[in-house]
């Protein structure tokens, strides 16, 4: 059929006729891409990847189904997002050593994702929450679309940085050492500011567009809002355990702050399956990365931590 990467390269323009196909084959390999990447974030990534496949986007979409040739801009463009993930779990899962220089390389590809963002995804605060109220099907499309996006973007671009920045505070408790290795030391600080950037971004983009999607009863079911929780929560255990391998480190009370701003969206969300579990975990972990008292001794902390872990 084309779509196992197995026949030679092709030539043909994909035309409107076969955009259906070509819709139910990238589906196939969008609905791989993430869950492989969600896979592989608790541990048990798959074995199939998005490079088994060649599908290709269409060339041309009949004029009177999208005189303007953008309807499916939304839906081309999470493709590609797709296909950018694919590369970089297939990084993640390799088993040789990969370069920081691939990481930085993979980071542009995102950030040139981010900058051909359809202008209509691309939406401000009051544009977002007028959107996601208005009684058009148009409209609120363009901004559940926005939303979905953008926080995989943000989640994936901290994800793709988090190994190098949950080592920063290792490199910085021994950046006194003559044997730090000084460029690493600075890739480490880069990876952390950008994951912090990115995830800060999440957070507030789910705070923000939660309560606008739970009072638009066509939306506040947990088939089109149970993303945000999830995204929220590891964006959530990202701070958290920065805080409780430094609770001292810059930026710390910045990031207790968006742990509670998660806290809030997971109680606003509660009898989603995810939300509830994930709510609980972090209560049981909040005695680790709440601010902690003055003077508070490390023998205290470590006696705590390890009774928490237990």
């Amino acid at each position: 059929m084309g779509v196992v990467a197995y026949h030679p390269p092709r030539t043909v323009c994909v035309s409107n006729a076969s955009f259906k196909f070509f819709s139910s084959a990238t589906n196939l390999i969008l609905f791989i891409s993430f869950p492989r990447w969600q896979c592989f974030l608790f541990g048990r990534p798959l074995s199939v990847a998005s490079h088994h496949f060649d599908t290709r986007m269409p060339s041309h979409i009949d004029p009177e189904i999208d005189p303007n040739g953008r309807l499916f801009l939304p839906n081309l463009h999470i493709f590609r997002l797709a296909f950018i993930l694919g590369n970089i779990v297939d990084d993640a899962v390799s088993i040789r050593p990969v370069a920081y220089e691939k990481i930085q390389a993979r980071d542009q590809e995102l950030l040139d994702w981010m900058d051909d963002l359809p202008s209509e995804l691309n939406l401000d605060e009051y544009r977002l929450a007028r959107s996601l109220a208005s009684p058009l099907p148009s409209a609120t499309r363009l901004a559940v679309q926005s939303i979905i996006l953008r926080t995989s973007y943000y989640h994936i671009r901290f994800t793709l940085h988090r190994p190098y920045a949950a080592a920063a505070h290792d490199a910085q408790r021994s950046s006194k050492r003559k044997s730090t290795n000084q460029p690493m030391s600075e890739h480490m600080a880069q990876s952390l500011d950008t994951a912090v950037h990115a995830a800060d971004q999440l957070i507030n983009l789910v705070g923000q567009a939660r309560p606008d999607l739970l009072v638009n009863a066509s939306l506040a079911v947990p088939g089109h809002v149970h993303w945000g929780p999830f995204h929220c929560f590891s964006a959530a255990m990202f701070f958290a355990f920065q805080l409780i391998a430094n609770p001292d480190q810059p930026g710390a009370n910045l990031f207790r702050q968006n742990i509670r701003k998660v806290v809030e969206v997971l109680s606003n969300s509660r009898g989603v399956a995810i939300a509830d579990k994930a709510l609980n975990m972090l209560t049981v972990l909040s005695p680790l990365f709440d601010a902690l008292k003055t003077g508070e001794p490390l023998e205290v902390r470590e006696a705590k931590k390890k009774e928490v872990l237990s």
